[in-house]
């Protein structure tokens, strides 16, 4: 499967917490791809957005709540994202999950993916699968 076909088939999902949100898109990703599931220790760990986050709160914010899920399945950070890596961005205090389609970062919306362009700025922080 391609990116674009993983975008599309993603287009028409409502967001759903721990179904369909940021950080289920980015792992299913990494899935499709033929990784193991990175957020496999969080599947069913929480049922609501409060409850997602309170795991990001615990874990010091997203980044730091995603990186060492990827990294243990051999992605490694980036210093700028290529079409298909995985990042956390943020803005206006917000942070989100999304995947970069090699012009704008792909993050879940309540209904479907929105594509967004950030400045480098706002991306806190990417993964790229393999190794260097």
């Amino acid at each position: 499967m391609t990116l674009g076909d993983y975008l599309a088939a993603a287009a028409g999902k409502v967001r759903v917490a721990n179904v369909h949100d940021c950080c289920t898109f980015i792992a299913d990703w990494a899935m499709v791809l033929g990784d193991p599931d990175p957020m496999a220790r969080w599947r069913g760990a929480y049922v609501t957005e409060g409850g997602a986050l309170e795991l990001i709160a615990a874990a010091g914010g997203l980044a730091n709540l995603v990186g060492p899920a990827f990294e243990e399945i051999g992605w490694r950070r980036a210093d700028a994202p290529q079409m298909g890596d995985v990042g956390v961005v943020a803005l206006a205090g917000h942070e989100g999950a999304g995947i970069f389609s090699g012009r704008r970062w792909m993050l879940v919306a309540d209904r479907g993916v929105a594509g967004v362009t950030f400045t480098p700025d706002h991306v806190v922080a990417c993964w790229t699968r393999g190794t260097a």
